[in-house]
């Protein structure tokens, strides 16, 4: 019985600690939306977001993660000067190294180990973490975005800074998708063509594609070959969701005194060249630097893309690090 006990209790801790956060920076600016009404900001849940990610209403400022316990929690403070919104997350996350980066390459600068700042034109943006914070018997790390407005300051801008505009991203982060790709000629345009990529969360197709963060993916080809790089969407209202991929390429290894060649990912494709190396390196990573729409069918998401024959391929810029 005390064998059943201890695995029971190591499965558990196993489980906790395999769970990877599920919003980075750039993702709590989505998590919330703020309005004026009359003349006051109000602020609201993304709650499409939030219950994508499995997060579902408490009460208007408390979202839980029935199968985490993880939750999220929002808050506005007005006072005669300022205005204070802060967005709580409790991650059940050990390992946040990835989460920290992730600040650093957002802009904020580091104040000590547990905040980040960053003040302009009458708004101070800040991350704040405190770890081990104990809420219904379990401990959280608290990761917390801080946006505060000195609205004497911000009322003499020309052009008002929206803090939380609307988001009608789809949240795509720390999440792991199975993929195939495909090339159709256009029947009505001999020198265009669609290339798409459908993902299933389901392993029915062969190749996978793991969203890490908010900023960075990786592929793992059914031959175990590997690439990766960032992605970034944009989504407005009644508008298809435009999502982006590039490569991360390290820079040539040339000798010293030698001109740099450009970095490139493969050769340059006609659809025909395309259809001829399919399932080789290269053809797979041409479909990851292109921008598509992104849509819904059934369970799947369908990115689709309308090429035109000539156009040419533009080699990525090499990674710094």
């Amino acid at each position: 019985m005390k064998i059943f006990k201890l695995l029971f209790l190591l499965l558990n801790f196993v489980a906790l600690s395999g769970f990877a956060q599920e919003f980075y920076p750039l993702n709590f600016r989505t998590l919330v939306v703020a309005k004026k009404v009359d003349g006051k900001t109000k602020i609201e849940a993304n709650s499409y977001f939030l219950n994508e990610k499995g997060f579902l209403w408490i009460d208007e400022n408390t979202f839980v993660n029935a199968k985490t316990g993880e939750r999220v929690t929002f808050s506005l403070t007005q006072k005669e000067n300022t205005e204070e919104v802060r967005i709580d997350y409790y991650c059940s996350a050990l390992d946040l190294s990835r989460f920290i980066k992730r600040i650093v390459e957002s802009g904020l600068d580091k104040v000590n180990e547990n905040l980040y700042e960053k003040a302009f034109s009458g708004i101070r943006n800040s991350i704040a973490i405190k770890r081990n914070d104990l809420v219904e018997g379990k401990k959280f790390n608290m990761l917390s975005l801080i946006v505060t407005e000195d609205v004497s300051v911000t009322a003499q801008n020309k052009k008002p800074t929206d803090k939380f505009p609307v988001d009608y991203s789809y949240p795509i982060q720390n999440s792991i998708f199975y993929f195939e790709t495909n090339l159709r000629d256009d029947q009505n345009n001999t020198d265009e063509y669609f290339v798409t990529i459908k993902m299933s969360k389901s392993n029915k197709y062969p190749n996978k594609l793991e969203f890490l963060d908010d900023k960075n993916w990786r592929v793992t080809l059914a031959n175990k070959q590997t690439f990766n790089g960032i992605y970034d969407q944009s989504a407005y209202q009644n508008q298809p969701i435009s999502f982006s991929f590039n490569i991360n390429v390290s820079p040539p290894k040339v000798n010293k005194g030698a001109l740099t060649p450009i970095a490139s990912t493969g050769a340059l494709y006609t659809s025909y060249d395309l259809k001829k190396g399919k399932n080789s390196l290269a053809y797979f990573k041409f479909f990851f630097l292109k921008s598509y729409d992104l849509s819904f069918y059934g369970n799947d998401i369908i990115l689709t893309s309308k090429l035109y024959e000539n156009s040419p391929i533009v080699a990525p810029v090499p990674s710094k690090n």
